[in-house]
């Protein structure tokens, strides 16, 4: 029986394609027209990473894998799409150890490299971090897994410069410092850096950022922080979480849905959402159980949509189910 989302209304979870690809602790994004989804694992628990990669065609509404060769096996990686055309993985466990490698998928030429990576510290590695373009074209990258020693001596912020035509990236530590966290998600909301979940305490997390590596204002489902004033602030605010899924929309909103809780209440991924206001100022408010439990999926916002794809739900099942987050008037 397929899925189907309760959200309180306005809000809602939408099934578009319920037999895609089955993967949790993936990356995914939208970019030329398409939805990509890489790697992951498609059993729970499962420390061999897939190096599958498929794209949802929004004219057919038909996925297809793409075949081409050079695709890396990772699970637990980030993403970010530059210059709508080259899909840049960052870091990720390959199978035998966590990486800060780079790879990048071109989809106009249908082609992988490898860029030469440089800068990170050695004995640690990238995984359940997040990787976030700036406006300047620098990749914010955040959170780091290694040895105790190693996470002492080094920040978890680090600044990702390169350029894809040279085929060449470089790590160099961010000025911010930013409490360990693993399973988080980021998001720049104008000169802010926030930073949700990823750890048992201090949910959220706000830094603050030079006004030229902010980007410019977030169109994802716009009407998003209009419905604010008609709901009710909560007082304490949401629980922390790992491994959720969030996205920023207009209006200093983020919506947060799922994830594994950190208080032991629940055995398996939980199916509630919330909205996140930064501004005028910061308030959580609750947005109901969707009756779609996950963790380890990814949102996938594309200029006027947001799409969830994949993850881990009830009793260890990973799923390919694709929905579309809609937000009524």
């Amino acid at each position: 029986m397929a899925e189907k989302g309760v959200a309180r209304a306005p809000f809602d979870l939408q099934v578009v394609s319920p037999d895609g690809p089955l993967t949790a602790y993936h990356v995914g994004c939208v970019t030329n027209k398409a939805l990509y989804v890489h790697g992951g694992i498609n059993k729970a628990g499962s420390t061999s990473p897939l190096s599958g990669f498929h794209r949802y065609d929004f004219g057919s509404g038909t996925w297809k894998e793409v075949r081409t060769s050079g695709s890396p096996a990772l699970s637990h990686h980030a993403c970010v799409v530059v210059g709508d055309r080259y899909i840049v993985l960052v870091g990720g466990w390959n199978g035998k150890s966590r990486v800060s490698d780079v790879a990048v998928y071109d989809t106009v030429n249908d082609s992988w490299s490898y860029p030469k990576t440089t800068g990170f510290p050695a004995g640690a590695g990238l995984s359940s971090h997040t990787a976030t373009l700036l406006g300047n074209g620098d990749i914010l990258v955040v959170g780091r897994e290694g040895s105790l020693r190693m996470q002492r001596r080094t920040g978890s912020a680090f600044m990702l410069k390169g350029d894809v035509a040279k085929g060449s990236f470089h790590y160099n530590e961010h000025v911010i410092s930013v409490t360990s966290r693993t399973g988080h998600s980021l998001h720049v909301i104008g000169t802010k850096v926030v930073i949700i979940g990823g750890r048992d305490d201090k949910v959220l997390e706000v830094q603050g950022l030079e006004k030229a590596l902010s980007t410019g204002p977030t169109m994802h489902l716009a009407s998003v922080g209009t419905h604010a004033s008609d709901l009710t602030p909560m007082t304490k605010g949401m629980r922390s979480r790992r491994h959720h899924a969030s996205v920023a929309c207009g209006k200093g909103a983020i919506v947060v849905h799922g994830g594994w809780t950190f208080d032991g209440k629940n055995r398996d991924p939980v199916s509630d959402m919330y909205l996140l206001m930064m501004k005028p100022e910061v308030q959580w408010f609750s947005l109901g159980d969707t009756g779609v439990a996950r963790a380890g999926h990814v949102f996938c916002p594309d200029t006027e949509r947001v799409f969830m794809h994949g993850g881990e739900t009830g009793r260890g099942v990973i799923t390919g189910t694709l929905f579309e987050l809609k937000v009524g008037k």
